[in-house]
């Protein structure tokens, strides 16, 4: 199996249930479901999948099957993952999506003890298992013979995807700072992602700035 397909759809996946979490989280602690998007199109969460491809792509290098080095090594790969993702987005757009400043056991309110030992039993079940759950996805493609156009396309679409979510949200940071458009991209982007359509997707992200 081509190592390109496999890491994308990793990612693809990990970005998948990691909105699915934070969905089921939302209505359980809030009792309402709220939009938890990482990007403007379609339901993923990157953050996600970038730290279920690192914790794979280590598991895979060196053939781990010790249950408490998933843990560890679940735990270190999200501690650093969800630290630089809030930095990130706090110096990038000027906002937050999730602040633990008042809890037991925080790091400048960006990562939490509790929650990331949740992810890393969470986590143990995924290196454990993640091959067989790539295998269910990409097989039935192989088998066709269009895993590699299918994953072109999507590789393609999510690449914009990214692009666009991170030019809109600027955006939005600089048209709070009531800074105009330069040019006419920057007007497009005002015109098809207003504050109104941003705040929608982006419901839980505070602005700090």
């Amino acid at each position: 199996m081509n190592k390109f397909i496999e890491c994308f759809w990793i990612f693809i996946i990990g970005s998948f249930i990691g909105y699915i979490c934070e969905t089921i989280w939302c209505i359980i602690r809030w009792k309402k479901i709220e939009s938890r998007k990482g990007l403007i199109y379609g339901y993923l969460i990157p953050i996600y999948g970038i730290a279920t491809l690192m914790i794979s792509l280590i598991v895979d290098y060196y053939g781990i099957k010790n249950y408490f080095l998933f843990f560890i090594i679940t735990f270190l790969i999200c501690s650093i993952v969800e630290y630089i993702s809030s930095f990130c987005q706090e110096k990038c757009f000027g906002t937050k999506s999730w602040d633990y400043s008042k809890m037991k056991g925080n790091i400048n309110g960006r990562i939490n003890i509790l929650y990331l030992s949740i992810w890393s039993l969470m986590g143990i079940f995924w290196c454990k298992y993640y091959k067989i759950i790539i295998n269910i996805i990409i097989i039935p493609l192989t088998k066709i013979g269009i895993i590699s156009e299918i994953t072109i396309l999507f590789f393609i679409f999510t690449l914009y995807n990214c692009f666009i979510s991170i030019c809109a949200s600027y955006r939005q940071k600089l048209r709070r700072k009531a800074i105009k458009p330069k040019n006419k991209f920057e007007k497009w982007l005002d015109n098809n992602y207003s504050d109104e359509r941003l705040n929608k997707i982006y419901a839980n992200a505070k602005v700090i700035d």
